[in-house]
C-alpha cells in the first residue's frame, strides 16, 4: 500500500475530512488530495505530524514491514496470556500491554487485551474497589473501546468484541438509552462466526469445530444460569435447583474428568454451598463444600494439555497455558473467599466434618 492510500485509509477510518486534515497540517486540501492519489507525496519533515495527528508510528505511514508487525504483535499477546494471563497477573498485563501500545498505538489487538485485563481486574475478580474508582475506570475502558473500534476497520468480530463490554459499562454506569442503542446496533445472527466457520468443513475438521462449539456453548450456558440466579424472585430452593442443573450440565457434556472446566463446576458450586446454608440443609451444604475443593485440586493440577474422556469430545484438546485467571489467588484461596464470606464458620462450629473439610483445604492453601 502506498503512502498516499494508507493516509486516506487512515483518514476514513477516523472519519476525518481531507479539509480537516490540512487544516491540522497548516496545508491545503488540495495539497492532501494529490497525495492520497499519488500524484505527489509528503515531505520527510511532514512525517512526524501525519504520525501523531493518526495516532501510528512513521513505519505504518510508509507501509515498513506489515507482516513483521503482525508477527510483533502476536508474539505480544502470546507473551501476555502465558506470563501474566494464565496466573491471573492483571496488574502485570495492564502494564505491559500499555507499554507495548506505545509501540503499536493503532493495533485493535492489543487494545482490545488492554480492556479485557482491566475489565477483569475491577469487575471480574471479585476484589473490593472504591465505586468511584471503579467508574473512572469504566469510563477509562469505554474510551478505549472507542478507540479500538475505530482502529478495528471492518473486522466485525473485533468490533462485536468491543460492543460486548461497551454494553455491560454503560449498563453499569447508569447509560441505559446507550447500552440499548449499541447492543441493538449489533448484527441480530442466531448464530456466530464459529458456527458458520465449522459448516464450511468436512470430515474430521468439521467434528473437531463442533465439539469446541458445544464447549463453548455449555460455558455461556453456565454463564447465563448464573445471571438467571440473580434475580431475586427466586426462592432459596429455586435457586438451589438452576445451579444444580448448571453442575450437571457441565458433567453431562464433559464427563467425569472435566480438565479446563473445574473451574466453571466451581462456580456453580460456590453460590450452592450458601444456598444450603442458608436452607438449614447442612449435609447438602458439605456435599458441595467438598465438591468444591475436589474442583479446586482438578483446577490446579489440570495437565499442560488435556483431552476430553466423552466420545463426542474425543478430537477437543485444551492447553493449561491458555487458561486465563482474573487474579493470582489459587482455586483453593478463591474456595476459602466463600466459605469465609458465606458464614460457614458459625453456622458449623463444631462439626466434625466441616472441620475435617476445612483442615484439608487449609493444607492445600498451605496455611
Amino acid at each position: 500500500m502506498t503512502i498516499g492510500a494508507t493516509i486516506r485509509q487512515l483518514r476514513q477510518e477516523q472519519d476525518i475530512t481531507q479539509e480537516q486534515l490540512a487544516e491540522a497540517l497548516g496545508i491545503t486540501s488540495r495539497a492532501v488530495s494529490q497525495w492520497e492519489t499519488d500524484r505527489t507525496a509528503p515531505d520527510i519533515s511532514q512525517l512526524p505530524a501525519l504520525a501523531n495527528f493518526f495516532d501510528v508510528t512513521t513505519d505504518h505511514l510508509l507501509g515498513v514491514d506489515i507482516y513483521k508487525r503482525n508477527e510483533s504483535i502476536n508474539s505480544i499477546l502470546d507473551y501476555n496470556q502465558t506470563h501474566f494471563g494464565a496466573v491471573g497477573d492483571m496488574d502485570g498485563s495492564i502494564e505491559y500491554l500499555t507499554e507495548k501500545l506505545r509501540e503499536y498505538p493503532t493495533s485493535h489487538e492489543l487494545i482490545r487485551e488492554l480492556v479485557g485485563s482491566i475489565y477483569s481486574k475491577y469487575f471480574q475478580s471479585g476484589q473490593e474497589f472504591d465505586e468511584e474508582d471503579k467508574k473512572q475506570k469504566a469510563a477509562e475502558i469505554l474510551e478505549l473501546c472507542d478507540k479500538g473500534v475505530r482502529y478495528a476497520g471492518k473486522n466485525i468480530s473485533a468490533i462485536g468484541g468491543f460492543y460486548q463490554i461497551m454494553v455491560y459499562l454503560n449498563s453499569y454506569l447508569g447509560n441505559i438509552e446507550k447500552s440499548q442503542e449499541l447492543a441493538q446496533s449489533m448484527p441480530p445472527i442466531p448464530c456466530s462466526g464459529q458456527m458458520l466457520y465449522s459448516r464450511t468443513l468436512k470430515g474430521k475438521d468439521a467434528t473437531e469445530q463442533h465439539q469446541y462449539l458445544l464447549l463453548n456453548m455449555m460455558w455461556f450456558a453456565c454463564h447465563e444460569i448464573k445471571r438467571i440466579c440473580a434475580d431475586e424472585d427466586y426462592t432459596l430452593e429455586e435457586k438451589a435447583s438452576i445451579y444444580e442443573m448448571g453442575e450437571k450440565l457441565i458433567n453431562l457434556i464433559v464427563g467425569d474428568e472435566p480438565v479446563f472446566y473445574n473451574d466453571t463446576l466451581s462456580e456453580m458450586c460456590h453460590p450452592l454451598m450458601w444456598v444450603y446454608k442458608e436452607l438449614g440443609q447442612a449435609d447438602k451444604a458439605l456435599d458441595a463444600f467438598e465438591r468444591c475443593i475436589g474442583y479446586a485440586e482438578g483446577f490446579e493440577n489440570r495437565p499442560a494439555v488435556g483431552r476430553y474422556k466423552p466420545c463426542w469430545l474425543n478430537l477437543a484438546t485444551d492447553e493449561r497455558e491458555y487458561t486465563t485467571k482474573h487474579d493470582t489467588k489459587s482455586a483453593y484461596e478463591e474456595c476459602m473467599d466463600t466459605i469465609e464470606r458465606s458464614g460457614f464458620f458459625e453456622a458449623f462450629k463444631g462439626n466434625e466434618r466441616f472441620e475435617r473439610l476445612m483442615e484439608k483445604l487449609k493444607g492445600k492453601i498451605g496455611k
